[in-house]
């Protein structure tokens, strides 16, 4: 691995795939992908590796990884679906219950947390892994239920 130097510092790296891939995921994508990695694997490591622009991929190794990790398999999008949807339901009732012992405050936590799940759901549902919370609100907007819920 080579980092250019110079007088600005660009944070370009030189690197093997293997490497660049197994780095933020923990495994190489172009080996076989178990249950466990797609489990373990935070979804915004997926759409890191998995979005943006790929302007040159001449070695033909790039564009294929990519492919492997475009979605999860489907019995195991299932999976991560019924996961969000036990997170909605273990936490759906308590936004109303801290409201009827007076803690406004305590309702709106839970309110918001609600929404984060219920935002990352509807990604999952459009079949786009949910970024990290900075990328959050913009992702969802351009879900299939965040351009009827969100001002545009």
């Amino acid at each position: 691995m080579h980092a250019t130097d110079g007088p600005v510092h660009h944070r370009v790296e030189i690197t093997d795939l293997s490497s660049w891939l197994t780095d933020p995921l923990g495994y190489d994508p172009t080996l076989t992908i178990t249950p466990a990695d797609w489990i373990g694997t935070p979804t915004q490591r997926l759409a890191e590796v998995t979005a943006g622009a790929v302007f040159h991929d001449g070695l033909h190794t790039l564009t294929p990884a990519r492919a492997a990790l475009r979605w999860y398999p489907h019995d195991l999008w299932h999976y991560v679906l019924a996961s969000q949807w036990q997170r909605i339901a273990h936490e759906e009732a308590f936004a109303g219950r801290c409201g009827e012992v007076g803690d406004e405050l305590g309702s709106a936590v839970v309110a918001a947390r609600l929404t984060r799940h219920l935002m990352r759901l509807c990604l999952l549902m459009d079949r786009r892994y949910p970024p990290y919370g900075k990328w959050l609100g913009s992702a969802f907007t351009r879900t299939t239920a965040g351009t009827r819920l969100t001002r545009s």
